[in-house]
């Protein structure tokens, strides 16, 4: 019996410390789901946060933007002391911060030239592609204890890294390792779409450049108009250079010739004199040999180009790049570019260079071709315009010419007042469309068949008519108007035609009124042989004592916008307010100084005569 109970005890005690065994097991794995499900909750928070974060960074504009933000939000949610976010560069080796950059912190974990090899939790993270978690860094000198690193990876490789560190010694938890893990793939995928909206709008703002630099190198007619267009867009449109110079090769070949120098110190810009060709530089390098010159760093160019000047030149610069400019195979010159940063030139840059390039080298040929016509054109017109109004028996005379453009470019209107035998005047004033030589040319084939003709005795009408001759054969053929008149002082009498050209004006002394004569006109000299109508008519009209003819160029009249007959009232409202018995030079000047359109687009000339009466002819006599 004894011995029963104390088996049917013992069994007890085994029944009870089971059921106990059990509850204590069944307790426990509540407790662990209960911690599990915690934890798979703490943790979908975290990936719920990085998601968030990544829905707010999926417009984002920049990658230094996507820096930014990812950079707080860790800082904030891990309450660590410098959150640092740094991409690769383009040469895949070295880092470039694009947020906490200037934290403390690197000063303990990164030297100077952080690349992949480094041993820093960074580079590490990189390299090998996982995360690397330090707990105690043993730097107390910095105000580091510990450190995290997560690679920043996208289907093509590595972008960067996200490093986290804390000011002591701590051991990043599960949660706070999923949520980074979390955080580095939204960044990468954030910094990937920032990276390529990045692109485009460069993309797209270099051939904006280019077309806006296109547009204003068309309209730059000298060397120095070049180069101001170069000096202030080119260095934008190349990626951003810090300085710039650009040379030409002079005429005979042996000089590179500095046109603009832009951005340099002022030290250097001392040091900017024209180079011979043969002096080893970069800028004649690349003039000569037609072939670019890339020097990506300052130790490069002190091995290439050793000198007294080259410690000034790398204590300033970083990368710099030289770009041949020719046409045809021919040296123009050279364009050179300098970065403080370094830099690795990618290739949608070197092709943005090479087509700046191409279009600064036409626009200096053009340039140069230009100012040798314009020149020649120059002399041309000098050599057959009157420097002086002419001195015609029984007649005054007053004329002014006014070219256009702030270049002064040389143009193709004239006037002419010439004695003819038996006392008789020859009057002239025309225009020729375009500017430069061929104009000046032209211009002067019409004027000197003029006055030929006029002295062989042709009137007005005839006068024109052979001047359509003149231009289909002598001429270029451009377009091309008239208006010429003869007068007669003895017997008060004005003959005149036009062709295409605006009608000339009178005011009479006696009545103070200005009028127009009757139609007397025909075409313009441009219709080739055989095409259209090409007869004048010619008209009359009387020239008494004290009265004043004009004649005048259409860039007296034209604005844009308006109709031509509003210029010609301006122009006899001032004719008719002007003095009685001023000189007609005054006329002509005032005419044009009040009536030159803002900006003078067009050439303006004009020719006043008038008969003057005794008194006044006594005193010009004498």
């Amino acid at each position: 019996a004894s011995v029963a109970v104390t088996q049917a005890y013992i069994a007890l005690v085994v029944l009870v410390g089971w059921v106990l065994a059990q509850e204590v097991a069944g307790r426990m794995s509540a407790v662990q789901d209960r911690d599990s499900a915690r934890l798979e909750r703490a943790m979908a928070e975290a990936r719920r946060e990085a998601a968030e974060l990544g829905a707010v960074l999926a417009d984002a504009a920049t990658v230094n933007s996507v820096g930014d933000q990812v950079s707080a939000a860790v800082s904030a949610r891990l309450d660590a002391a410098h959150v640092v976010i740094s991409v690769l560069v383009s040469d895949g080796r070295r880092f470039e911060p694009l947020a906490g950059g200037d934290a403390a912190a690197r000063v303990a974990v990164m030297s100077a030239e952080w690349t992949v090899d480094s041993d820093a939790p960074g580079p590490r993270a990189v390299r090998d592609r996982a995360a690397v978690y330090v707990a105690d860094l043993k730097a107390p000198d910095a105000g580091i204890g510990s450190a995290a690193a997560l690679p920043l990876l996208t289907e093509v490789g590595a972008l960067g890294c996200l490093a986290v560190w804390w000011a002591g010694p701590r051991e990043a938890t599960a949660v706070e390792r999923e949520y980074l893990r979390s955080m580095a793939e939204t960044t990468s995928r954030a910094l990937e779409r920032a990276r390529l909206r990045e692109a485009e709008r460069r993309e797209h703002a270099r051939v904006e450049a280019l077309a806006e630099l296109t547009r204003l190198l068309a309209g730059a007619l000298t060397p120095e108009a070049v180069g101001e267009v170069v000096a202030d867009r080119v260095r934008a449109a190349v990626g951003g250079a810090d300085a710039l110079c650009l040379g030409v090769v002079s005429q005979d070949g042996r000089r590179l010739k500095w046109i603009t120098t832009v951005g340099y110190a002022e030290e250097l810009c001392e040091q900017f004199s024209d180079l011979p060709m043969d002096v080893p530089a970069a800028a004649t390098d690349a003039a000569r040999t037609g072939r670019p010159v890339i020097i990506l760093t300052p130790a490069e160019y002190e091995q290439r180009y050793p000198g007294p000047d080259t410690p000034a030149v790398v204590a300033h610069g970083s990368s710099w790049l030289a770009w041949p400019l020719g046409v045809g195979g021919a040296p123009v010159g050279a364009i050179g570019l300098m970065w403080r940063h370094p830099q690795q030139f990618e290739p949608g840059q070197l092709t943005v260079v090479a087509a700046v390039a191409d279009l600064v080298a036409q626009a200096q040929v053009r340039a140069r071709v230009y100012a040798d016509e314009h020149a020649l054109a120059a002399v041309l017109q000098r050599a057959i315009m009157p420097v002086a109004a002419a001195v015609i028996p029984g007649l005054e005379i007053g004329a002014d010419y006014r070219q256009a453009g702030t270049a002064r470019q040389v143009g193709g209107d004239w006037y002419d007042a010439m004695a003819l035998p038996g006392k008789r005047a020859y009057l002239a004033v025309g225009d020729v469309v375009g500017h430069g030589l061929t104009a000046a040319e032209d211009m002067t084939q019409l004027r000197n068949a003029g006055r030929t003709l006029a002295i062989a005795g042709y009137q007005p009408a005839s006068i024109l008519e052979e001047l359509a001759r003149v231009t289909d054969w002598a001429t270029s053929g451009k377009f091309a108007t008239v208006a010429a008149a003869i007068i007669e002082p003895d017997v008060s009498l004005i003959t005149y035609a036009t062709a295409g050209h605006p009608p000339i004006l009178i005011r009479r002394a006696k009545t103070g009124t200005v009028e127009i004569p009757p139609p007397a006109e025909g075409p313009a000299l441009c219709l080739p042989s055989g095409q259209g109508c090409r007869q004048y008519t010619q008209g009359q009209t009387s020239f008494d004592v004290g009265d004043i003819m004009l004649m005048y160029t259409d860039g007296l009249i034209e604005r844009r916008g308006e109709d031509l007959t509003e210029g010609i009232a301006r122009v006899a409202e001032r004719l008719q307010a002007w003095q009685p018995g001023a000189r007609l030079g005054c006329l002509c000047d005032e005419l044009i100084a009040s009536l030159a359109a803002e900006p003078q687009l067009d050439d303006m000339c004009v020719l006043a005569v008038s008969r003057p009466g005794p008194d006044r002819a006594q005193g010009e006599a004498s």
